[in-house]
């Protein structure tokens, strides 16, 4: 497919952008080591080389007019040195015809907010509340510096290098998103009012100031949000804010009330509508002197190049599809676009990408050897681990031979993609078959490669990707036959009939359990623990949203099973057990979880992607009273109380559901036995995925990548 449209060049205010995609804000970490500027340049100037027209990097701090310095950063920007590497990397990202702008996060003072509220009677929903609910007012007094600060850090910025700015405007989560905002908004002095415009003074004149300072010629972006949670401001009002911004703004970079409608999930987005790409079309629409960029959840080439087409938006922002694929660029360049690595959204794990194994070697080429003379190797499991090895050791001239049981690639991402809210699921997997049908793999299917036939083909290495399979649990009745597993649930969904008791509250399954509601039956979910349904601290409300809203699924919280009976489930739920309100931190917190140790395989290979990523350094030395925070860069967030019960304290209820068919998801179990068997039928024997421990994605694709590059 051609992709004129993505790379066509666009202007405004005099300024060309040499495509429509920007880059959204990421790639951070910096502490002012040589190495992680390094490390930072490689990174933004692959985005530039994949075609952004934007870079948008994340910088530090200067002391603000009471010569303190934001908890957001430990970054000295008033440092030479500092300066210098920005400079170096502006310089580096400038070769590709690509702009830089700096993210000012950190120039608000983050422990005011633009007015104090006497009366807090309303509950937001979001995700990021904690980053604005109940702090004091700032002064009008600090609003004049603030505003010195955001004019001087700009001139600065500028000095360096830096083509333009991003000011933060999004989720209620700084004072100048919230000086627009008609609640939270209720000064009555100048930066305040009863009218939008009125309410609208301080961030114009911000603007206004900047341009008069920078120039014209330096752009100015805002991430701002299309709609709040109500009471708020609806699209419209954004809208006349964005009209009223003409001539100063360049670029409106559209995200949603919070972080649930920005950074989008399978439950709220679809490859077909992103969730912001509306508010783009209205922008459009009203024929705002600016151009529009929204992000979440952009990524697929082809939809993109249609939705430029059309007209709905000027540009896209993304971050996250930069990670997923690293020569995102080049592959639309050569009309490749099916061979672009689709993003899983799952976020949190950016730092080590789940399907791409490639971004960490932009950094650390050398992190793994070259590849070793040529080899004959079966890989045994044609899951995405034993796919991800295979390509991988073909791609090094391997001559590889892919062995899998069922008639299909996939192994258990064919079940885990079935629900319609894992849809990025599904298209990652079919992603990865067309790459080994592409590759040199042999593959066979409908195929039990046994140890005697490896033995027999004369195998040089053989990786096993035998993957995992359900664990039950220690409940009377548990393996009675009339009990399914997880794996079943999704395979027989037909003869579950219309009650269903799933027990186990992981990832498998509340997920099963709101695939199956949707499909029409009525569901209790049995857990142990507090129910968390997000699986990641940035995108909680929609998922919470999605499980909590969903009518036919009850879920027991604090709950053991006792018994599984013949058409009946016999449980304990502990009805006062305190629970934790699901925000950023605590949502963290709760998925924390300890990976179980590996057991190995005496002489059997279990290949780790190497961690080379460079530490993070100790915070800079601070001076006495200059407000750098001894615990680091963060939000300034109250600190969360977190109820306790007594044992004694606790109230028990024994319950019976009564119930159609019993779904155990207990967990998986690594096929630790079958691989053993495998003992002597080659030189090299590696074991990947979660044939090793049972986990994500993630750990699939890194060890089975890391087998690949071993041989």
């Amino acid at each position: 497919m051609n992709y004129s449209h993505i790379f066509s060049p666009i202007t405004i205010g005099g300024i060309t952008l040499k495509s429509r995609i920007t880059h959204a804000k990421s790639g951070g970490g910096l502490d002012g080591t040589p190495r992680q500027f390094e490390h930072a340049a490689a990174y933004y100037t692959s985005v530039a080389k994949n075609g952004a027209a934007l870079v948008c990097m994340i910088v530090g701090t200067w002391p603000d007019c009471e010569g303190k310095r934001s908890v957001m950063s430990r970054l000295n920007m008033d440092d030479p040195e500092i300066q210098a590497g920005f400079t170096r990397m502006i310089e580096e990202v400038h070769k590709y015809g690509t702009l830089c702008t700096a993210s000012l996060m950190n120039v608000e003072p983050q422990e005011l907010n633009i007015s104090h509220l006497d009366k807090w009677d309303f509950d937001f929903q979001g995700d990021y509340n904690p980053n604005f609910k109940n702090k004091p007012e700032i002064s009008a007094e600090r609003i004049e510096g603030m505003i010195e600060d955001f004019v001087y850090q700009c001139s600065e910025l500028r000095r360096i290098g830096f083509d333009g700015v991003t000011f933060y405007m999004s989720y209620r989560a700084s004072i100048l998103a919230n000086a627009i905002d008609p609640v939270l908004n209720q000064r009555k002095d100048q930066w305040g009012g009863d009218t939008l415009a009125e309410r609208a003074r301080l961030p114009l004149t911000i603007f206004r100031r900047v341009k008069e300072a920078c120039g014209q010629d330096f752009l100015i972006e805002i991430q701002t949000s299309a709609e709040t949670e109500q009471p708020g401001y609806d699209v419209e009002y954004w809208l006349d804010f964005c009209q009223m911004c003409e001539g100063l703004v360049d670029i409106f970079q559209v995200r949603g009330w919070d972080g649930s409608y920005t950074h989008v999930g399978g439950f709220n987005s679809t490859k077909e509508s992103p969730w912001n790409l509306q508010f783009a079309e209205k922008f459009k629409r009203r024929g705002i002197k600016a151009l529009v960029a929204p992000v979440g959840g952009f990524g697929d080439p082809d939809t993109m190049e249609r939705f430029l087409a059309e007209g709905k938006t000027d540009l896209i922002a993304m971050a996250r599809q930069f990670y997923a694929d690293t020569s995102f660029g080049e592959k639309l360049r050569a009309g490749r676009g099916e061979d672009v690595t689709p993003c899983l959204r799952c976020m949190g794990k950016c730092d080590r990408c789940s399907v791409n194994p490639y971004l960490e070697l932009l950094t650390e080429p050398d992190l793994f050897p070259p590849a070793g003379p040529p080899k004959k190797v079966a890989v045994v499991g044609g899951g995405p681990a034993g796919m991800r090895a295979a390509v991988t050791a073909a791609e090094r001239g391997h001559a590889v031979t892919l062995y899998e049981r069922a008639d299909r690639l996939g192994g258990q991402m064919n079940i885990a993609g079935m629900p319609d809210f894992k849809w990025n699921l599904h298209d990652y997997c079919r992603w990865m078959i067309r790459q080994v049908e592409k590759s040199a793999c042999q593959v066979h299917l409908n195929t039990e490669a046994t140890p005697e036939l490896i033995r027999q083909e004369g195998f040089d290495a053989v990786i096993l990707a035998l993957g995992s399979e359900p664990r039950s649990i220690p409940v009377p009745g548990a393996e009675a036959e009339e009990v399914y597993t997880i794996d079943e649930a999704f395979n027989c969904e037909e003869e579950l009939g219309q009650k269903v008791v799933l027990i186990g509250g992981g990832a498998s399954g509340k997920e099963a359990a709101l695939y199956l509601a949707r499909a029409g039956h009525n569901v209790t979910l049995i857990t142990r623990h507090q129910a968390v349904f997000p699986e990641n601290n940035h995108c909680i409300y929609a998922v919470q949203h999605a499980y909590e809203f969903q009518e036919n699924l009850h879920v027991l919280e604090f709950t053991d099973t006792l018994e599984i009976g013949e058409g009946y489930v016999l449980a304990d739920e502990k009805t006062n057990m305190p629970r934790r309100k699901l925000t950023f931190m605590a949502v963290g917190e709760l998925l924390r979880e300890t990976s179980q140790p590996a057991d190995p395989i005496p002489g059997f290979r279990y290949p780790e992607y190497p961690d080379n990523r460079p530490p993070m350094g100790p915070p800079p030395e601070a001076e006495e009273g200059d407000g750098v925070p001894s615990h680091g860069p963060g939000f300034a967030h109250e600190p969360e109380v977190i109820e306790t019960i007594r044992p004694a304290d606790i109230v028990h209820r024994q319950i019976r559901i009564d119930c159609d068919a019993v779904v155990i998801s207990g967990g998986r179990r690594a096929r630790r036995t079958e691989a053993a068997a495998f003992r002597g039928a080659a030189a090299e024997i590696y074991v990947v995925g979660d044939n090793v421990n049972p986990g994500s994605i993630q750990e699939c694709t890194l060890t089975g990548f890391a087998a690949g590059m071993a041989l």
